[in-house]
């Protein structure tokens, strides 16, 4: 099963305010109680010294907790639960042993730790509980032999078992609320717009760390070419994204041997009979029984002591299989499997929708390049065509002009009528190149894929190069690698801070620098400035607001005279 808790901070069920809130009532009640005339004063004046230092102690800790409500951080820390049980097997010891009414104390120590961090920590505040009662109990029952067994039987008992069940309460709350918390993350971290890769390799990961499993595998079918396709997540490189690779036939018999509508959990034990083999049905809602050797195949295959399993499906369609794997020997139980299936109902329709939406998004980008080479068509090539025959027209009059029997005022005329035509074809190709340039402003060639962003980055460089005589340099990651929606904008951007140099400065060189670390994408476009002009502070209005639609930023560094950097980061 999934880590219950850690030593170092609980999950924030408990409000560190309320805590602090209790135990200094609790300090309060016991002493009220102990000065009461007819309650007993066990120990004498030591239980009210031990009962006075205790509420002195939940004080401090009550005005600490108070001075920081204000901040993010308030989760319990765990040490003030193990301090707690000393404490109270202090005032246990000073008390009177197994009849000091501070016996039940030790329920709050084991209730904090069980609904702050899980069934883990209860049952070891349990049993700390119980060997801290059990201790004390003998030891001053036998030194001043009052010990009433019949009542520390009694006590015991009650330590343990009331213990446990408080445990199992608060593991199942911890366990509930770390599910829920989970399934919120999956659908909130993975921005659509990333894509269904991006997705399927957060989804995993995240489900890898929620388990503390040593590997996660995802078998799934491409929504085209129906070919399979394998994600990988493990352990040492958690943190580098999962990418697609193709997966061996033979793997994937071996992966998807088990029918498509079973989800089931191996896990090997110490005896035969604390092995758990358990597999559940999808269609028929029940367990199924008879796969062990199944299930033995797949833990040879996968190297693991421990798996779970489940089919991704839509609808009666068989799209692949998650596998989670670990080399511990009860990684995993019954009720994983259940929380498996219900954390791959809710991601497979946001994939469903993110593969319909890219798809739609393709059909309508092939629609619009069929029409702009429509429009290119009509409005660019033939006037053009009508440049090509004006110009052989003109060629004509002049070589008319050329003829040796045509008189001087003759040829003058042709020469001007020459002149004339030239004066329109000039209009008319101005006309055209105004036209041109509205079209192919910020358009990339079709058919666009992962691999052609640099290369289209490179090819604007030069001609921008040509036109400008602004000398460009690139330098860029060799494996970069994007999909075709977000290396469109990133191309966006270097035309706009490359038009934004030729227009605003009179600089003479620029820098376009692309690399990708650390899950961020990082674009900088630089110029090297002019002598003896400062640039005045500007904000790139188009480049920031592409960036913060791709969930970016963009800042702006000025050098003095010695340039400007635009600098764009977004996450991929």
């Amino acid at each position: 099963m999934q880590r219950e808790f850690s030593s170092s901070s609980g999950v924030g069920l408990i409000d560190s305010h309320l805590v602090a809130a209790t135990r200094l009532i609790l300090a309060i009640s016991a002493l009220l109680i102990i000065d009461y005339p007819s309650v007993p004063h066990f120990g004498g004046s030591g239980s009210r010294t031990g009962v006075m230092l205790y509420l002195a102690y939940s004080a401090a800790i009550y005005l600490v907790v108070v001075a920081r409500r204000n901040r993010p951080q308030r989760s319990v820390p765990m040490w003030s639960c193990w301090a707690d049980i000393g404490w109270f097997t202090l005032m246990l010891a000073v008390s009177g042993g197994a009849n000091s009414i501070f016996f039940f104390a030790f329920f709050f120590s084991i209730s904090l730790a069980s609904f702050e961090w899980g069934f883990g920590a209860g049952l070891l505040a349990t049993v700390v509980s119980t060997l801290s009662f059990v201790t004390v109990s003998l030891a001053t029952g036998l030194e001043q032999s009052n010990l009433e067994l019949r009542r520390f039987l009694m006590q015991l008992v009650y330590l343990l078992v009331l213990g446990y069940l408080i445990a199992h309460w608060g593991g199942l709350k911890v366990k509930s609320l770390r599910r829920i918390t989970l399934l919120n993350e999956i659908t909130t971290t993975s921005p659509p717009r990333l894509g269904v890769d991006h997705l399927i390799g957060s989804t995993i990961e995240q489900l890898r760390a929620f388990y503390d499993a040593d590997t996660a595998l995802l078998v799934v079918a491409d929504s085209e070419t129906s070919e399979y396709r394998l994600h990988r997540v493990k352990r040492s490189n958690s943190a580098t994204p999962a990418q697609a690779e193709p997966i061996p036939l033979e793997m994937l018999q071996v992966m998807l041997t088990l029918p498509a509508e079973y989800a089931v959990v191996y896990c090997e034990g110490f005896m035969r009979r604390r092995r758990l083999d358990y597999a559940y049905d999808l269609i028929k809602q029940e367990a199924v029984v008879g796969i062990g050797q199944t299930s033995k195949t797949l833990t040879a295959f996968l190297d693991a002591k421990s798996f779970i399993t489940g089919p991704l499906r839509n609808g009666n369609q068989m799209l692949g299989r998650l596998y989670l794997t670990s080399q511990r020997r009860r990684a995993f139980d019954v009720s994983d499997v259940h929380f498996l299936l219900q954390t791959i109902d809710q991601v497979m329709p946001i994939v469903a929708s993110i593969r319909l939406v890219d798809r739609l998004a393709a059909e309508a980008a092939e629609e619009e390049r069929r029409r702009i080479a429509r429009d290119i068509h009509d409005s660019i090539i033939q006037p053009y065509i009508g440049l090509q025959m004006g110009l052989v027209g003109i060629r004509r009059k002049l070589a008319g002009a050329q003829d040796p029997q045509t008189g001087i005022e003759q040829a003058q005329e042709v020469v001007s009528d020459a002149v004339a035509d030239t004066d329109r074809l000039i209009e008319m190709t101005s006309d055209g190149i105004s036209d041109l340039r509205g079209y192919v402003h910020g358009l990339r060639e079709a058919g666009g894929d992962e691999d052609s962003l640099m290369p289209s980055v490179r090819r604007f460089a030069s001609r921008f190069s040509q036109a400008t005589n602004i000398l460009v340099q690139v330098r860029a990651d060799t494996d970069i690698r994007l999909n075709d929606r977000l290396a469109t904008e990133i191309f966006q951007m270097v035309v706009e801070g490359l038009s934004n140099i030729r227009r605003h400065t009179e600089s003479a060189r620029a820098f376009i620098g692309l690399d990708c670390s650390d899950n961020h994408l990082r674009l900088r476009i630089e110029n090297d400035g002019s002598k003896g002009a400062v640039p005045t502070p500007f904000t790139p209005l188009s480049i920031s607001e592409r960036a913060q639609s791709l969930g970016g930023r963009a800042s702006v560094e000025i050098f003095g005279d010695m340039g400007t950097s635009v600098i764009v980061e977004i996450p991929v």
